[in-house]
């Protein structure tokens, strides 16, 4: 069975792709009794033969190995011109035709995915798995795209298929383990990290994850441990310097987490983890006693996150420890608007 992805096509002239899809429709409607002889030609047949066709459903068919080449290459010209919408034009235009060609559906689920339409690929790759073979990889595909939808089960179907299919891939073994957690099934979601970063102790994120697991059931010196080999492999990632952060804080060493992450405030790499970020140093101040710094640091993670009342709580109580009357009534009346 091909499995040629959007990706691993050769490319063709846009001029073959246009021409094959004129074909695609003869060909179509050749396959479900519309062929061009019409009634009474050549091709029409009996009104009885006609009827029966009408009610029996097609069965779903494949494209030929040269009408899925063909596509895929005229669809990987348009995406290298840009063009992705001519591009999506022409595989969903196969599709419909050919609904049972496995490849041509992951080649849509592709090209989906990478206009940002996570629910919409995840339809075709379903698809692609109803036709089969049901591949390790196809699943894993197919439970990420779950995930980004936020249909935890699915994913977790999907990412079970792939690790029973692919036991020794520790990649599948640490994103099941990963959805496992995150259904509540922790116990599980640990064994099945712990094989992963069996499998592969670079595999950071299963370190990560464990690390996170620990300090979740407060066994901090744990966490730390399982953190230090997350940052072995990845010492610039701002999860895995979060957490060590919170690990030593929690051990009663805001020093050491103020250390972490300091040099992250105004790092561009931070991204969406600015306001956590920001409130673990705000946290860390307040245990050195820097009531300046800790007010400092809940306003500016409260900035981030405009919404999030507690924080604007926490900036005008420190301030006003930090003897700021005015920016203490500032902050407490941005609460109360806040319902805080």
């Amino acid at each position: 069975m091909r499995h040629e992805r959007l990706g691993a096509v050769r490319a063709m002239d846009v001029a073959v792709g246009a021409g094959l899809l004129l074909g695609l429709g003869l060909l179509a409607a050749v396959l479900i009794g519309r062929g061009p002889a019409g009634a009474g030609g050549a091709g029409g047949g009996s009104a009885e033969t006609a009827a029966e066709a009408e009610n029996t459903p097609a069965e779903p068919v494949a494209a030929p190995t040269e009408t899925v080449e063909a596509v895929l290459g005229s669809v990987q010209v348009f995406v290298r011109q840009g063009e992705t919408d001519r591009a999506r034009t022409v595989l969903a235009g196969a599709v419909e035709q050919f609904p049972g060609d496995q490849s041509l559906r992951l080649a849509f689920g592709d090209l989906l995915v990478s206009v940002g339409e996570a629910e919409a690929a995840y339809e075709q790759f379903e698809a692609a798995l109803a036709i089969g073979p049901r591949t390790p990889a196809v699943e894993f595909t197919a439970g990420t795209l779950a995930q980004m939808s936020g249909s935890l089960d699915r994913a977790h179907e999907h990412f079970a298929a792939a690790q029973s299919g692919a036991p020794t891939n520790p990649s599948y073994a640490a994103r099941l383990g990963q959805v496992q957690v995150a259904r509540g099934e922790v116990d599980a979601g640990k064994a099945m990290l712990a094989i992963a970063r069996t499998q592969d102790p670079d595999l950071a994120v299963a370190w990560g994850q464990l690390a996170e697991i620990a300090l979740r059931e407060n066994k901090a010196e744990l966490a730390l441990d399982y953190i230090e080999e997350a940052r072995r492999v990845e010492p610039e990632s701002v999860a895995w310097r979060v957490i060590e952060a919170r690990a030593k804080k929690r051990l009663g060493n805001p020093e050491g987490a103020v250390a972490v992450l300091v040099g992250l405030v105004d790092s561009d790499s931070v991204g969406e983890a600015r306001g956590v970020v920001l409130r673990t140093l705000a946290e860390s101040y307040g245990l050195l006693g820097q009531p300046e710094e800790a007010a400092a640091a809940y306003a500016a993670a409260a900035a981030v996150e405009p919404t999030r009342a507690e924080w604007a709580q926490q900036a005008a109580a420190w301030f006003e420890r930090a003897g700021d009357e005015e920016e203490a009534e500032a902050w407490g009346q941005r609460a109360g608007m806040l319902g805080g």
